[in-house]
């Protein structure tokens, strides 16, 4: 098989709907609490791919990330190695929060498989290209990410979109070789910039 035909073969979106886990678990990047935050629902999520083809990854079903959307997960394309085939270095969902926030938590609920090495940011520009994502702020970081993970803040950063980026891959249950990850119910806290908190 021509190389070329291979690398689009090993991205190719796996048409299966991964049944939602049940959590048996909570993870949580830090015991702070969040409770004087305001619950922000995302205007929309959306894929994004600065680094990869732009049918990569599902992009028809990201909105299924945002909590209270209940079609199912988002998930990734899977892929032939945890780091995407050795195709590009990354993929993520990017919520537009619709206006300027300062994030206090981000939870997300991730498949059972573990693990998924993920990065949480924030910045204000979802134009999908490699010079765009080095404009963003990580706040929180996880390379255990499985089951519902909650991610407290501990850096001040104001924004309007929040990035969750994918840099390493669970393997797909059931399926040796193939590696995805799975997101859905993402819930977000903060305060509007300005707000004290």
């Amino acid at each position: 098989m021509p190389a070329r035909a291979f690398c689009a073969w090993a991205v190719s979106r796996n048409l299966h709907r991964s049944a939602v886990p049940t959590p048996p678990r909570s993870q949580s990047s830090s015991p702070t609490s969040v409770a004087a935050a305001a619950l922000i629902r995302p205007v929309s999520a959306s894929v994004y791919n600065p680094l990869g083809s732009p049918g990569d990854d599902d992009p028809g079903q990201a909105q299924n990330a945002i909590a209270g959307n209940a079609s199912g997960p988002w998930h990734t394309s899977y892929y032939f190695s945890p780091v995407f085939g050795n195709l590009k270095k990354g993929t993520g969902l990017i919520l537009d929060l619709g206006k300027q926030v300062r994030l206090s938590q981000v939870v997300v609920q991730f498949g059972a498989q573990c693990c998924t090495h993920v990065q949480i940011e924030l910045g204000n520009n979802s134009t999908s290209t490699a010079a765009a994502l080095s404009t963003f702020t990580v706040l929180q970081s996880s390379t255990t990410a499985a089951n519902r993970t909650t991610f407290t803040m501990t850096k001040q950063a104001t924004g309007r979109y929040l990035l969750i980026w994918l840099t390493d891959l669970p393997p797909m249950a059931g399926n040796p070789g193939r590696f995805e990850t799975l997101i859905y119910n993402v819930v977000v806290h903060g305060f509007a910039a300005g707000q004290p908190g």
